[in-house]
C-alpha cells in the first residue's frame, strides 16, 4: 500500500460486497471506473471506464435506462482513490472487486477487468512522467541557495 491510503480496508471490502453499483473514482488520472457487478441470465457485468467529470446522478438515469431489466440501483458507492493504482491489487480490493464480478462466470468479464486496470496503470505511469517533467505541474517549493 502507499501513503495516501487512509480508509479501513475491512469496511471498503464490506461496501464493495453490498453495493449495487461501485464508482471508483480517480481524481489525479481524471477517470472513474465504473462497475455494476449484478447480471441475469443474458445481461453481464458492465465494467466502464469513464472521464471523472460525469455527473453522479446522470450515471444513476443512465443505467436506469441502460439496465431496465434490472431492479432499481439500492446502493450505490463512490469510492475515492488518491492511491497509487497498484495499490488496489496488493491492498486486496482489486481481488473483491474480481470475485463480485466472477460470480456471474461470464467469460468476458475478466477481459473487462484486466483491461480496465491496465489502462488505469497506463495513465498512472503517464502521470507520474507528467509530474516529473512536464508543465502541468509547478514546485511549490525550490531550493534556491
Amino acid at each position: 500500500m502507499d501513503e495516501n491510503f487512509v480508509s479501513d480496508i475491512n469496511d471498503l471490502m464490506q461496501i464493495i460486497e453490498d453495493s449495487d453499483l461501485l464508482v471508483l473514482h480517480f481524481p489525479t488520472l481524471g477517470k472513474a471506473l465504473v462497475i455494476d457487478p449484478r447480471f441475469s441470465e443474458s445481461s453481464t457485468p458492465i465494467i466502464r471506464l469513464l472521464p471523472a467529470g460525469t455527473p453522479t446522478a446522470h450515471l444513476v438515469k443512465s443505467y436506469r435506462r441502460f439496465r431496465s431489466g434490472f431492479p432499481k440501483v439500492k446502493k450505490m458507492s463512490l469510492i475515492p482513490w488518491f492511491g497509487f493504482v497498484q495499490s488496489l491489487k496488493t491492498s486486496g480490493v482489486w481481488e473483491k472487486i474480481e470475485q463480485r464480478c466472477f460470480q456471474a462466470n461470464f467469460p468476458g468479464t475478466k477481459t473487462e477487468l484486466d483491461s480496465a486496470i491496465k489502462e488505469l496503470e497506463s495513465l498512472q505511469i503517464i502521470e507520474l512522467k507528467n509530474a516529473i517533467g512536464s508543465k502541468k505541474y509547478h514546485t511549490i517549493w525550490s531550493n534556491n541557495s
